[in-house]
């Protein structure tokens, strides 16, 4: 057999043994492709060429937590990029990881609804902590707008940043199973208005809300016990804070130059402090 014709039946046989690789399920009229490794799915196939939908479907989409027997545990790279119908998005708490770029190039989600932020839940040690990091970086869609995010790795504090693309009018993002919050989660996310996080988070570590400039309201929950420095800075229209916990622990300037402190802020003895809601801090 001839090199020329050896490549093409390695080329054919690739094709055909990724195309059996992949399986497809249709629910509520959206037709969902996914690969099953250990008896769990991964939506989409980790290319362009592979996305997790069928077509360019309109409006929410709610991903499924199984098909049938088989758990959805995964979001391939590049699953729903460039789906520009998809206006909101709900990942449900059985997804424990989601890829590079998985919403890339969709310009016109509004709400979001993720188990977690960026690429896995708790300490994704670089660039997938950040929330830019389900967006990715390739500019090609309009309607998202540039934003650079920074990001720890090595578990140390040596840092680097990235530009990200986000939909220019996403507005909510509701967080429903993080246990943290990493230095710069929603860095320079000006286009949020609101951000929820769920009870369970311990930690707001620092800078993870700075320059979010558009953010009205904020509810810390019960569990966190420590906020870190300039964790809301540059967050001026930040006028509602609210602080469940009985204790924690906030460190320098968490909440420089916002509306709550300016709101809150008093001097007693030559001292500025602040009033939350369950006492009086520096």
């Amino acid at each position: 057999m001839s090199k020329k014709m050896m490549l093409v039946s390695a080329v054919l046989f690739t094709a055909v043994s990724l195309s059996a690789a992949m399986h497809t399920n249709e629910v509520d009229g959206i037709k969902w492709v996914y690969s099953v490794s250990d008896g769990k799915a991964t939506l989409g196939g980790g290319s362009l060429s592979l996305p997790a939908i069928a077509g360019n479907p309109q409006g929410k989409i709610e991903i499924p937590t199984a098909f049938g027997e088989t758990q959805v545990v995964a979001i391939a790279s590049y699953a729903f990029s460039n789906k520009a119908g998809i206006t909101e998005v709900s990942v449900p708490t059985s997804v424990l990881s989601i890829g590079y770029n998985a919403f890339g190039g969709c310009p016109n989600i509004r709400s979001m609804t993720l188990p977690f932020i960026g690429a896995c839940r708790g300490d994704a040690n670089g660039q997938g902590d950040n929330f830019g990091y389900v967006f990715g970086s390739s500019s090609g869609s309009a309607g998202c707008a540039s934003v650079r995010q920074s990001y720890n790795y090595n578990h140390d504090n040596n840092s680097s940043s990235s530009i990200y693309y986000i939909p220019n009018g996403l507005a909510s993002v509701t967080i429903t199973d993080e246990t943290l919050l990493r230095p710069y989660a929603f860095q320079n996310c000006s286009m949020l208005t609101n951000i929820t996080v769920n009870s369970g988070v311990t930690s707001i570590w620092s800078y993870a809300f700075e320059g979010c400039s558009s953010l009205l309201t904020f509810d810390v929950p019960a569990s966190v016990t420590g906020i870190g420095s300039y964790a809301f800075r540059n967050c001026p229209e930040l006028s509602s804070l609210h602080i469940r916990s009985d204790y924690v622990n906030i460190d320098k300037d968490a909440f420089f130059k916002t509306a709550w402190l300016e709101k809150n802020k008093k001097t007693v003895d030559g001292c500025e402090l602040c009033e939350g809601d369950n006492g009086i801090f520096e």
